[in-house]
């Protein structure tokens, strides 16, 4: 900045002093060495005032800092609009990652003149690179000739056009951008029908192969890309064997196209979601990257992208301790703590020969390991594709009894006999993502007579719940080798 100043200032001080004419480099006269004095003085004491402006800018930026101001980049069409009451429609640069808030992306507000203008995302690549179409024509319903993908046509398809896009609206979700597929506002229809960004479809013929409806989405030129994870897949299509044709998605994902058919039938991306992903603003791995991102965030659900082996695959946890350096993953069980408990249980039979091998009779005493607890939420950690239940947390859990019992683990100390136990264990992850793990079974531990097994251990089809009941002299079961593993069915991943 100084130096800015002295070179403008020089500039300042030659156009004064040619001003004079061209005696100016012989001798000066009194008067005008005075006058030169005065400009020079007049120059200087500008200089000051800059400086000191710069100065004062500096000291006031500084103190709104520290006050904990921030002088922040808009997030949306409105924020620009907000701050610029006379912006019309254009392209501007906003801030609109709320887990990536330095990250900046450029788009077209659209409608600045009203309360709620929108963003929109340029295709530079044109809308010829960018279309949607339903094939119109339909072959002749008759016998073989049906089945063909050439032949004598009849009618018309009466969900039928082709729709060209110039720009797609946007909308933004955490780290994600979302398409609106059904906004035509910069699109061009030839036929009676509009149709959404992304999706293909024909009513031409039911044989595989013959689609004519086509696709193509090309993001090239903007700072975006299809997000992982986005797949095309038919819908509403008969027969119901065939498949989307030509998928073509281009290793730095900008480009993706198709060609689709049925009778009738359309191809759409999977879920209705045509999500796209800023490559500087990739999601958060783990509750301590969304505390690093978002400083101020509290205790809460967040979705994150913990699995190195898939790192498409989000998944909803519960992120606790937030005001500290360590913040931990927590998953909710959405079927609650009466579903979700480990008992060791305390009565003991009278140890008194024949009445010892039974499973009732006299009580003696009572097992000082016993205790009930029931979890809302255990804490997971993340290995690779899998998750791993600590199993020994109690931070939502509540125990009756003196005693915490992990979770997955049941036991007694009632009869050494096979089929008394009465110790019981349900684990039930049903409204979660996850599932127990291939694998996962449970075993006795430290048990006497060594012969006694797990008792009417039972493991759901869909590996969502498990259940068992288990004792001994004393015993206990647990999950073999003390892993209690999660599987996410979208990352079945070997580790």
């Amino acid at each position: 900045m100084d130096a800015w100043i002295r070179s403008k200032a020089l500039v300042f001080l030659c156009v004064s002093v040619l001003w004079w004419g061209p005696n100016v480099f012989g001798v000066l006269t009194v008067r005008q060495a005075a006058h030169l004095k005065r400009r020079i003085e007049e120059v200087t004491s500008k200089i000051e005032q800059v400086k000191l402006r710069v100065v004062n800018t500096h000291e006031v930026l500084s103190s709104l800092a520290q006050t904990g101001f921030a002088i922040t980049e808009p997030k949306s069409c409105r924020e620009v609009k907000s701050r610029l009451p006379a912006a019309s429609d254009g392209d501007y640069t906003i801030h609109p990652f709320s887990m990536c808030q330095d990250t900046s992306i450029r788009v077209y507000c659209h409608n600045m003149s009203s309360e709620n203008p929108e963003e929109f995302l340029t295709l530079p690549s044109g809308p010829d690179n960018n279309f949607a179409i339903k094939y119109g024509p339909r072959l002749q319903w008759s016998g073989a000739v049906w089945y063909r993908c050439s032949g004598p046509l009849y009618g018309f398809w009466n969900e039928a056009g082709e729709t060209k896009f110039r720009k797609v609206r946007i909308e933004f979700e955490n780290s994600k951008v979302k398409i609106i597929q059904d906004d035509f506002t910069f699109a061009t229809t030839t036929g009676n029908n509009d149709v959404p960004y992304g999706v293909a479809g024909d009513c031409y013929s039911p044989r595989q192969g013959c689609g004519r409806g086509t696709l193509k989405v090309n993001l090239t030129g903007t700072e975006l890309k299809l997000a992982q994870g986005v797949q095309w897949t038919m819908w509403y299509t008969w027969p119901g064997d065939v498949t989307v044709q030509d998928m073509y998605i281009s290793q730095d994902r900008k480009v993706a196209s198709a060609r689709c058919g049925g009778w009738c039938g359309h191809c759409k991306p999977e879920g209705d979601n045509l999500l796209l992903s800023h490559s500087q603003c990739m999601e958060p791995k783990s509750c301590r990257e969304v505390k690093s991102r978002l400083p101020a965030a509290s205790d809460g659900d967040y979705t994150i992208h913990p699995f190195s082996m898939c790192q498409d695959t989000s998944i909803r946890v519960y992120c606790h301790n937030m005001s500290s350096e360590n913040p931990e993953e927590f998953l909710t069980l959405p079927s609650g703590p009466d579903n979700n408990f480990a008992i060791k249980y305390g009565p003991r039979l009278q140890w008194s020969g024949a009445v010892w091998y039974r499973c009732s009779g006299p009580l003696y005493g009572f097992w000082n390991e016993a205790g009930e607890t029931r979890f809302r939420k255990v804490r997971i950690q993340f290995e690779n594709s899998k998750v791993k239940i600590i199993q020994d947390d109690f931070t939502f859990a509540t125990t009756t009894g003196n005693n915490d019992v992990p979770y997955g683990v049941a036991g007694d100390c009632y009869s050494p006999r096979q089929g008394c136990g009465r110790g019981t264990l349900k684990v039930n992850l049903t409204g979660t993502e996850l599932k127990l793990a291939q694998g996962v079974q449970w075993t006795m531990w430290y048990t006497w007579p060594g012969d006694v097994t797990v008792q009417d251990m039972y493991i759901s089809q869909d590996r969502k719940v498990a259940s068992a009941r288990c004792g001994g002299w004393c015993g206990h079961c647990k999950p073999e080798g003390d892993n209690l593993l999660l599987s996410h069915p979208q990352c079945m991943g070997e580790n």
